[in-house]
């Protein structure tokens, strides 16, 4: 057993997360991400060290939605010190002045969690609103289909 992985793998598994996600891929460790309790760096440390045991998880629902834009050297506005707490960046550079720039195909992924999957979605959805990127594309209709 893996110090409460098991749990995270198992609901992939579930019926219920049937077209949220395929597997255990980049998109479930972006939600791993969202979902600890404590830094990614102390799991990573621990577990290459033996010393970590278990996991501290959160009980809430975790959202993923990944952007995807077909412009490359365009300018991410929106992006600010609270919400990249949220956000995970792929194809971007930073320049000097502190401007973040996509170079095209998955530019970016915001996570979120909530007490249910309806507050999860609001967030996660909140945060996409206040991101602005020339042709920026993302699914709606993330865990639209799921009510817990």
């Amino acid at each position: 057993e893996a110090f409460g992985l098991e749990r995270y793998v198992e609901s992939f598994k579930r019926e219920s997360f049937k077209g949220s996600t395929k597997g255990f891929d980049e998109n479930a460790m972006d939600l791993l991400i969202e979902g600890l309790r404590e830094p990614i760096t102390d799991l990573i440390f621990e577990t290459a060290t033996g010393t970590k045991k278990e996991m501290n998880l959160t009980e809430d629902y975790l959202i993923c939605v990944r952007v995807m834009s077909d412009r490359q050297n365009t300018m991410i506005e929106g992006l600010n010190e609270e919400n990249l707490k949220h956000i995970h960046l792929y194809n971007v550079s930073k320049d000097l002045a502190g401007n973040y720039y996509s170079w095209g195909g998955t530019v970016l992924k915001v996570t979120a969690r909530g007490r249910s999957i309806k507050e999860a979605r609001r967030r996660v959805y909140r945060t996409l609103k206040n991101i602005h990127i020339d042709d920026i594309q993302y699914r709606t209709d993330i865990g639209e289909d799921l009510e817990y």
